[in-house]
C-alpha cells in the first residue's frame, strides 16, 4: 500500500511543528484519556516514532489494539476511534 501525506491527513494526522516529515494525531478515548501517535513519512514508508498514553482507559485500549504497531493496526485504531 502506497502511503503519502494526503492519506495521513485523511486519517487525522497533522504535521508536527518544525518537521515536514513527521505527523501526529491525538485521539480521545474517554474523558481525559488520550492516545497520541507520531509517525515519520519517508519515501512512502510510515514508521511509528512515538506513542503517548494518558489515562488508565487509554492504556487498556492500547494493550487491546496494538500488538505489532503496524500501519494496518494504526489505521484500524483511527477508524474505530
Amino acid at each position: 500500500m502506497e502511503i503519502d501525506a494526503v492519506h495521513l491527513k485523511r486519517l487525522g494526522f497533522r504535521p508536527k511543528r518544525k518537521s515536514k516529515d513527521e505527523y501526529e494525531v491525538s485521539v480521545e478515548i474517554a474523558r481525559f484519556n488520550y492516545i497520541t501517535l507520531s509517525v515519520v513519512l519517508e519515501k512512502n514508508t510510515v514508521t511509528l516514532s512515538g506513542l503517548e498514553v494518558e489515562g488508565q482507559e487509554a492504556d487498556q485500549v492500547r494493550k487491546e489494539m496494538f500488538r505489532t504497531f503496524s500501519f494496518e493496526e494504526i489505521q484500524a485504531f483511527l477508524n474505530k476511534y
